[in-house]
């Protein structure tokens, strides 16, 4: 997503928030691990696989908008995955990375100068997001093939692509349906409502 900022209560976060969060974090993947371990099902592992997955498939989203930005000419002043307490940042270069608490979205801030295409550089920005996770999807596909692919009886290896595969799939579909969501800013366009702005201008 581009430009979705939550910055309400988004300040950085104090020890004793880190270390709950940590803790939380922990807790969590033995808690998968344990169901994983308990009465194992391979279809178990690709439906755990489809959450884990769902946390460096943002990192990637995101990534795909910032690449898009640079190769457009536009510099990209932020780079946050997750929403809330910020838990780590650094700046790279021109650009401020943040990582918080929820990691369930992000956003980049990108900054543009030129006029030139900026309708069209703006909505190939807005969908590199989920096309890159698209590209995952299709890749995953195209390796295991459109045969193997819905089959329950996948090998483990097939089992962990499928999860991954379906994460992105889903994550891709949620970004590109249009719809906002209001922040302090006001209305933040999800990807796909972003694509129709920078193509055919905001209505109303």
């Amino acid at each position: 997503m581009i430009d979705l900022d939550y910055t309400k209560d988004s300040g950085p976060s104090t020890r004793g928030e880190k270390i709950t969060y940590y803790v939380f974090l922990v807790l969590m993947f033995v808690g998968f691990g344990l169901d994983l371990l308990t009465n194992f099902e391979p279809k178990k592992m690709a439906a755990v696989v489809f959450i884990v997955a769902w946390i460096p498939l943002i990192f990637l989203h995101e990534f795909g908008h910032a690449l898009v930005s640079k190769l457009v000419g536009w510099e990209v002043k932020e780079f946050v995955v997750g929403y809330g307490k910020v838990i780590k940042e650094f700046q790279y270069k021109e650009t401020k990375v943040e990582f918080r608490m929820m990691p369930i979205g992000g956003y980049i801030l990108p900054h543009c100068e030129d006029a030139d295409w900026s309708r069209f550089k703006s909505a190939f920005v807005y969908f590199a997001g989920p096309g890159i996770e698209l590209l995952v999807f299709f890749g995953i596909y195209a390796f295991i093939g459109f045969e193997k692919f819905l089959n329950p009886s996948l090998s483990h290896l097939d089992l962990v692509l499928q999860g991954i595969a379906l994460s992105a799939l889903t994550g891709a579909v949620i970004n590109l349906i249009p719809c906002s969501a209001i922040s302090e800013k006001g209305e933040s366009p999800n990807d796909g409502l972003g694509i129709l702005y920078s193509l055919f201008g905001r209505r109303g």
